[in-house]
């Protein structure tokens, strides 16, 4: 909305001077003398008569003036409530992750980056990798975490950056006759029982064919969807795993659990950061983006 008319109007009503008016408002006489004859062209009325130097309102002006006034308040409010909202949006951001990074990465990640920026809102929503998919391609979220590349990469649109590659590694209780050691064979996981996720997760599938490349035989003790009940169960010692490095970070922190590198198994998983290009411009989505590729080195 052009509010300068009535700016103009006001400004020499309440200084009685059309180049005083112009100075406050960094104008030209002129070019304050168009936005006066403009009103008065639009109400057909004259709005200002001269007293001598001075400027004085016409009965129209008087009329008009606690109007404009208003009229000039009623902008600034609205813009002011606009920018309220604004800047609560420009706070805001919507973050999410696939089954992995979400459980065992973003909790901290978020905290470390609560902790910089205070003042941002952080929503979180975690789901399978197609769900989140389809959840960043409709705006539900604003940038995923992904525990691999994703398809909607492909329409040129989103950004993809890669994170880290989370190493696969040998997961045993404290007491495990392996736990004692820094590394081991694959050969070493002969014959030992394996507590793994069931065969439609990828990491499933990376492991029995690397195993069976290998002519390592082992035993599937026990198969379970869920990695945390995995993990109870090789701390109760019902067998081993095989996880990403990162699930067992925690425990391998406080000794509960050890995680043991596998030489010769070479498998990895790499964690991807994903958003629309277009996100960038949200001040809250940027300082995240940047923050989470400081934190991962990426």
């Amino acid at each position: 909305m052009d509010t300068i008319k009535f700016r103009a109007f006001c400004t020499v009503a309440e200084l009685h001077s059309i180049s005083k008016a112009a100075e406050k408002l960094y104008y030209t006489q002129p070019a304050i003398s168009t936005q006066i004859r403009g009103l008065e062209t639009e109400y057909g009325a004259r709005l200002f008569r001269r007293n001598g130097k001075r400027i004085e309102l016409t009965e129209a002006g008087q009329e008009l003036l606690p109007i404009a006034r208003q009229i000039l308040k009623l902008f600034e409010d609205s813009a002011n409530a606009v920018r309220r909202v604004a800047a609560v949006e420009n706070h805001n951001v919507h973050l999410g992750a696939s089954g992995m990074p979400g459980v065992h990465l973003v909790p901290e990640l978020v905290a470390r980056f609560k902790e910089k920026y205070p003042q941002h809102i952080v929503a979180i929503s975690i789901a399978n990798a197609y769900q989140l998919e389809r959840m960043m391609a409709d705006g539900e979220v604003d940038l995923g975490i992904f525990g691999r590349s994703v398809p909607i990469q492909s329409t040129g649109r989103f950004m993809e950056i890669e994170l880290f590659e989370d190493p696969l590694v040998l997961v045993v209780g404290n007491n495990h006759p392996l736990a004692c050691q820094e590394t081991i064979e694959a050969d070493q996981l002969m014959g030992e029982s394996l507590i793994l996720p069931p065969q439609r997760i990828l990491t499933r599938t990376s492991v029995d064919e690397r195993l069976k490349q290998l002519n390592v035989q082992t035993k599937l003790a026990f198969e379970i969807a869920n990695s945390e009940a995995i993990k109870r169960m090789v701390a109760n010692h019902l067998g081993v795993s095989i996880m990403c490095e990162s699930v067992v970070k925690a425990e391998s922190r406080v000794g509960w659990l050890k995680a043991i590198p596998i030489h010769g198994l070479m498998l990895s998983r790499k964690v991807y950061l994903s958003y629309p290009q277009e996100k960038e411009s949200n001040p809250a989505i940027k300082e995240l983006v940047t923050f989470i590729r400081e934190y991962f080195h990426a």
